[in-house]
């Protein structure tokens, strides 16, 4: 099913990356969020993904790998000079659902395209599973 899936999004014009075990990486320009997020459920339905059946939450173990990927991620950032928002406790990101915060909250609105690019090639965005 990875493959297929990945085979659907590059189709659709975008790359995914596996940064480790249950961890894949998608650069996608702030411009073609929406394209992105269509293609991921047309491509998620056809890889066989997605049913009729309600999806469950994220696991607590799935959003603790999750959250050490994103501040893997705000590491890079702040090497880089960049500004991140403070992150809250891993336990407070655990029990928001993954939702609390995102290193690339702040910074998508101070990039150009060309920088957008560079930042996302350096220090990818986890996008989970």
């Amino acid at each position: 099913m990875e493959a297929r899936f990945n085979d659907c999004l590059r189709s659709h014009g975008f790359e995914r990356r596996q940064l480790s075990e249950d961890v894949w990486a998608v650069d996608v320009p702030p411009e073609q969020t929406d394209i992105y997020l269509a293609a991921q459920t047309t491509c998620a339905k056809e890889a066989g993904f997605l049913t009729d059946e309600p999806v469950a939450p994220p696991s607590p173990e799935y959003l603790d790998g999750y959250y050490t990927a994103l501040l893997e991620t705000a590491t890079c950032l702040i090497d880089r000079g960049h500004q991140v928002p403070e992150p809250p406790s891993r336990e407070a990101f655990i029990e928001a659902g993954g939702s609390a915060w995102h290193p690339y909250d702040v910074i998508v609105d101070t990039l150009t395209q060309a920088g957008w690019n560079v930042v996302n090639a350096i220090c990818p965005q986890p996008t989970g599973t």
